[in-house]
């Protein structure tokens, strides 16, 4: 049985999710210098937005390094990863986003300097069902 569809957004380039999309060089892969954040929706609209959009900033803060994008910015990344997930899925359900940031690529060495530029993936599934009890 095929794994069901998962929609990536990876730095702006939408793909599907079984498709690679950043370099092995990343500092995320290497060093697991990443944050992270999840989103679901209810009713189609993304929940607690700004407070786990604020959390990311907090955690990147912590790791001393900067989002690849704006707040507006992401959200609207995060609105047409779902609108392509949604199309390409065939699926009007509830979603599970995911946002990954990294540090970025470069020279392998644990000298966070060597980051190029942050990375981020975004991944959209359908959100999994939670049993009532």
């Amino acid at each position: 049985m095929p794994a069901a569809y998962i929609q990536a957004n990876t730095n702006g380039r939408l793909h599907s999710a079984h498709e690679p999309s950043l370099s092995p060089l990343n500092r995320g892969f290497l060093y697991g210098d990443a944050v992270y954040e999840v989103w679901r929706t209810y009713h189609g609209v993304i929940f607690a937005w700004e407070e786990h959009w604020r959390r990311l900033e907090r955690s990147a803060a912590a790791l001393h390094f900067d989002l690849p994008a704006a707040r507006a910015t992401m959200l609207a990344e995060i609105t047409r990863t779902v609108a392509a997930f949604r199309a390409e899925a065939r699926f009007d359900g509830e979603v599970y986003i995911r946002l990954q940031v990294t540090r970025g690529g470069g020279s392998i060495g644990l000298d966070p300097a060597l980051a190029d530029r942050p990375d981020f993936v975004l991944l959209a599934q359908p959100c999994p069902a939670v049993s009532p009890e």
